[in-house]
This record gives structure tokens, C-alpha cells and sequence, in this order.
């Protein structure tokens, strides 16, 4: 900044005009000044923030005035700033005027590299998400930086901060042409890059939340084969991975590459680095405590030692694997192990527990145990858990003792046991309601069948015997008795049965419920038609417009029970029949094998 400077204040008249007719946005009138007071107008402080004319005209939007300004000025002026140190470059940057910015550049390269008062370059300013040309902008700047061999990115804080900012913001590809820049970013003291990849679940497949179509689609449409993004793809870039639509699948598949290879590539530099077993082993856990399993892979690939490092509490791969009950991340680990042909995953922590004794305790992750309906599908997937890791160890880690000198299914049953009692709660109350409803059916059919529509003849038989809708009615009526009575006796099976602990493993209560709640909803339609087939006998038989009402009111039960019990239906026949099968999981299950392989044979 120079000395020469002009306050607000100042005797000079002129100042007021220049700020006038910036405000009016009058050129000519600019024009005038400048002209008028050639030294003095483009260094003079037009506010409180120390703006100059130029930066006022950035402030205040005067976008069709800048251009002008910029042609008017000499390059060693576009160097003032205000008073936090901003030069019209950081100010472009921020608002994301790339054409100014253009420029700007193009009239003083050396505004890439002047710090504000904060540390900051014009590009780090440019990094905003969601913000209107941010991407464009900051494509812009880096290449522009990128060309300049004397760039401060090259500085390891200057640059770290940026890789820092691209990665928060998802450009994925242009952290990645930084890093490609200046590989000396790929690792900062006290701070990695890749643990921060390893917090963010969204950046990769793994972390997305589709259904099966939509996984389905994912697999099937092309790849984008660019190292940048397509400007028509920024904005569905940014979009959730957790509410993600079919439009924008072909971007989020882009998203998803661009993480993968700048993974690949913070990997592979820091495995040349000094204590790179260290610097590769905590993102490695991390990521396994996240689900990722593409971070997982790419780790294990570059350096394979990496499955035997261990935290603080001496947990590994396999032991964080267990504790968010990540069957793929488990998955990986054992192909891997069996690569590296050693016996890492039945190494004990510090408190001597094996990956065998961490099943029994609960989930470290909040959600796992609640995130299906009812208590009783969380405690069978947690047999199934421990039962499917009893397999994998050996039969004295079946047995082994932890420094508390208890065993793997001692503890399973200790920290269980609240669980056991409020699905033994669960069950009872949903077997007692449930039994009352098929109770009342059973005997609404009962009933029914002795007190038929229309009477009976002397001879005792029923007078509409003939009509095909009474016996519409005696079918429907006998099936409504004979299924509310099966619903009746499954859940006071309930009552009766001692359900054990492999009793859950068998899936035993919750078919029972299952069966129950089917056949009360079976029980149900079909004394709905019963009754229905009664009406129609009485009052549609003889004027046809009943018909219509008859049928609109007997769909409403049906449609309510719908509503409000078919989503929790379909919830436990999926959680007890279709665990572990489920097609999604089986997509993503293959991929991440796939992926494994590959990096096996490289």
C-alpha cells in the first residue's frame, strides 16, 4: 500500500462526487474525476474498511464498472488493499467474478501470490461451497498458480490450507491437481489429508445411501474418463449422498472416482515418507470405523504391513471391524491377512480382548441396535454377529479369558441382558394387543356363521344358499375364523415358550410374530368381504347402486391397516428372512471384493 492515502474527511470535495457517482454507477462522471485528480483517485480511502476506488466498485457490485476501472488503472495500484489486507484479486475470488479475475491476473500475476492480513492467497478466498462459480472460480486460479513456478502453494501452509479447503469443499479434482503439483502437501504435521478423506463418508460409494435400482443404475452407467469436472455436473456434485436422485447418479459416480484417486494418490506419497506405517494406519482405522471400505483398500494396497498397526488401546483393523459390526471391512481384513499369511486378527488388546470377546460387547456405534423395528431383530443380528466371528477364530479364542478373566459369551450374555429383558417386554405386549384383535375376529366369524344373511328355510337351510355372493360370504367367513385363530395361537406362543438364546438365532420369535401378524391380517380382509357380501345380499341385490358405497367403505379398513402396519410387516420379514441377502448389499458387497482382488494381483 502506498503512503500517499486519502481518508474520508478530507477537505477534498472530489471524494464525495467520486463516491456518488460510483453509487449512481455514472461513468462518465468517474471518468471526470479520474482525469481531474490522476494521482490521487485510485489510492484514495473512500470508507472506514480503507477501500479504494476499485475495491468500493468490488463491495458494491458495480460489476459494468470494473472492467473499466481495471483498464484505467497501472498494475502497481491493483496491488492496494484495505485494511484487512484484501486486494481486488481476493475480493474477484470471493464473489466469484472469474471474468474480472481474468483480468486482473492478466494485467499483475503477482495478485496470485499477496497474502491478506489473515495468511490467506485470492484462491483460498475462492473456495466457498454452494456458492454461485466457485468451482469455475477456483479451476481458474489454481491453473493460474499451477503455472507459476514461484506460486505460493508451494509453501507448505499456504498450500496445506487450500488442500484442506478443496477436500472440505468436494472438488476431489482439483485437491487431487494440487496434490499432483506439490506432493509435499499429501502430509502435514499433526495433520492428514487422508483422515480427513476417512471422516468423510459421502465422498464414496460406501457412504451413499440408494436403493437397489439406483446401485443397479450406478454400476451400469459410464464413468466420466476427465480429470476435471463438466460444468453441467458441478452443481449435482455438491448434492447429499444421503438423499440422492436418479439424475444425479452419473455425477455422484464422478464424485466418487475422483475421491478414490486422490486417495490412491495421498496414499502413495505418504508411503514413501519417513514412519509411513503410522501415517497409513490411523486413516486405515478410522475409515474401517466409518464403513469406508475404498479408503480400506486403497491403504491396504500401498502398504499391506499397515493391517498390523494398532492404536492406544491396541485394537486393529479386525478388532475396529467388530466393533461397528462392518462385515465388508471384516471381509477385507481376512483377505488381506490371509495375503500376508499371519494370525494379526486374533491378537489381543490392551485389556486382553480378542476380536471374539468385542462382539459380545454392544455396538460402539449409536444406531446400530435401534435402527430396525422392535428389540428383537437387533439381538438376533447380534448372534448372528457373534456366531459368524465364532467361525472365524480359533476354538481356544472361543474360550480365552481377558484381563477380567471372563469369556467371549459370558460378556455377550452380561451386556446383552438389557436388551433380552426389553425384547421379552416387546414381545408380550405386541403378542397380548395382537391376540385381543384376532380374539375379537375369530369370534365376529363364529358368530356370523350360525346367524346367516337372510335366514334359513323350515328345513334349516339358508335362504340365499343359492346366490353366489352368499357363498362369497360362507368362504370368506370360514377362512376369517380359521386364520384368526392360527393368529391367535402364534402369539400365545409367545406366552409359552421359553426363548432362549439360540431360539433368536433361529429366527424362532420372530417368525411367530410374523406368522401371527399375517394371519391376523389375512383373518381380517376376509371378514371385511364376509361382511361386505352381507351387505350386498341385503341392499345391493335389489338397487345396484349400493354396490359402489359398499365397496369404497369396505376398502378403507384395508387401506388404513395398510397405512399404518404394512411398512412394520414388511420391516420384520425383511430383517428375519432377507438379513445379509438384501440386493444392495449384495452390489456393494461385490464391488468392494472385486476392488480387493484387484489390488490383490497388482
Amino acid at each position: 500500500m502506498n503512503e500517499t492515502i486519502v481518508f474520508v474527511g478530507d477537505d477534498d470535495h472530489w471524494i464525495k462526487d467520486l463516491n456518488d457517482a460510483l453509487d449512481n454507477g455514472t461513468w462518465e462522471s468517474i471518468e471526470r474525476i479520474i482525469h481531474e485528480h490522476p494521482n490521487e483517485v485510485f489510492k484514495a480511502r473512500l470508507n472506514e474498511n480503507g477501500d479504494t476506488l476499485l475495491l468500493l466498485a468490488f463491495n458494491k457490485g458495480k460489476n459494468e464498472l470494473i472492467n473499466k476501472l481495471v483498464e484505467k488503472i497501472t498494475p502497481d495500484l491493483l496491488a492496494e488493499t484495505d485494511i484487512f489486507g484484501n486486494t481486488a484479486l481476493h475480493l474477484a475470488a470471493k464473489l466469484g467474478l472469474v471474468q474480472h479475475a481474468e483480468m486482473l491476473v492478466g494485467k499483475k500475476r503477482e495478485l496470485l501470490n499477496h497474502e491478506n492480513k489473515d495468511g490467506f492467497l485470492p484462491i483460498q478466498l475462492a473456495v466457498r461451497p454452494k456458492e454461485e462459480n466457485t468451482r469455475s472460480m477456483t479451476t481458474y486460479l489454481l491453473d493460474e498458480c499451477i503455472k507459476d513456478k514461484h506460486s505460493k502453494l508451494v509453501n507448505e501452509a499456504a498450500g496445506a490450507g487450500l488442500m484442506e479447503s478443496l477436500i472440505k469443499a468436494g472438488f476431489y479434482d482439483l485437491a487431487l491437481k494440487l496434490l499432483k503439483f506439490n506432493k509435499k502437501l499429501a502430509w502435514r504435521e499433526n495433520f492428514s489429508l487422508l483422515e480427513q478423506m476417512a471422516r468423510d463418508p459421502g465422498a464414496f460409494l460406501s457412504g451413499c445411501h440408494m436403493s437397489f435400482w439406483q446401485i443397479l443404475i450406478y454400476f451400469m452407467h459410464p464413468s466420466f474418463r476427465t480429470e476435471t469436472v463438466p460444468p453441467e455436473q458441478n452443481a449435482r456434485m455438491e448434492r447429499s449422498a444421503y438423499e440422492v436422485q436418479y439424475r444425479d447418479i452419473p455425477a455422484l459416480r464422478l464424485k466418487n472416482r475422483l475421491a478414490n484417486e486422490l486417495v490412491g494418490e495421498l496414499c502413495s506419497t505418504i508411503k514413501s515418507m519417513d514412519k509411513s506405517q503410522e501415517k497409513l494406519g490411523k486413516p486405515l482405522l478410522l475409515a474401517a470405523q466409518n464403513g469406508i471400505f475404498e479408503v480400506v483398500i486403497e491403504i491396504l494396497h500401498h502398504d499391506p504391513t499397515a493391517i498390523t498397526y494398532k492404536n492406544g488401546r491396541g485394537h486393529s483393523i479386525f478388532h475396529v471391524a467388530v466393533m461397528y459390526r462392518d462385515p465388508i471391512i471384516l471381509g477385507i481384513a481376512f483377505e488381506r491377512n490371509k495375503k500376508q499369511k499371519g494370525i494379526h486378527y486374533l491378537d489381543p488388546d490392551v485389556r486382553g480382548n480378542n476380536i471374539l470377546h468385542l462382539v459380545g460387547y454392544k455396538p460402539h456405534q449409536a444406531g446400530i441396535l435401534t435402527n430396525q423395528p422392535g428389540a428383537i431383530f437387533p439381538m438376533r443380528e447380534e448372534l448372528q454377529w457373534f456366531v459368524h466371528v465364532s467361525a472365524l477364530v480359533t476354538p481356544q479364542e472361543c474360550t480365552a479369558e481377558n484381563n477380567g478373566l471372563k469369556i467371549p459369551f459370558s460378556i455377550f450374555v452380561e451386556e446383552h441382558a438389557e436388551m433380552a429383558e426389553k425384547e421379552i417386554e416387546w414381545m408380550t405386549a405386541m403378542a397380548s394387543a395382537s391376540s385381543v384383535a384376532a380374539s375379537l375376529v375369530a369370534t365376529v366369524a363364529f358368530a356370523a356363521a350360525f346367524q346367516v344373511p337372510g335366514g334359513n328355510s323350515n328345513n334349516g337351510i339358508p335362504n340365499f344358499s343359492n346366490e353366489t355372493s352368499f357363498k362369497v360370504f360362507a368362504i370368506s367367513d370360514a377362512l376369517a375364523l380359521f386364520f384368526s385363530i392360527t393368529s391367535v395361537l402364534s402369539f400365545l406362543s409367545i406366552f409359552t415358550s421359553r426363548n432362549g438364546v439360540h431360539d433368536y438365532l433361529r429366527a424362532r420369535p420372530s417368525t411367530v410374530i410374523i406368522v401371527g401378524h399375517i394371519a391376523l391380517l389375512i383373518s381380517f380382509i376376509y371378514l371385511i368381504i364376509a361382511f361386505s357380501s352381507t351387505l350386498f345380499l341385503i341392499f345391493a341385490k335389489q338397487n345396484e347402486r349400493f354396490l359402489i358405497p359398499i365397496i369404497i367403505v369396505s376398502c378403507i379398513p384395508v387401506i388404513l391397516y395398510g397405512k399404518f402396519h404394512l411398512h412394520s410387516l414388511f420391516a420384520m420379514i425383511k430383517s428375519t428372512f432377507m438379513k445379509g441377502l438384501l440386493f444392495r448389499r449384495i452390489l456393494i458387497t461385490v464391488y468392494a471384493i472385486i476392488l480387493t482382488r484387484m489390488k490383490l494381483r497388482t
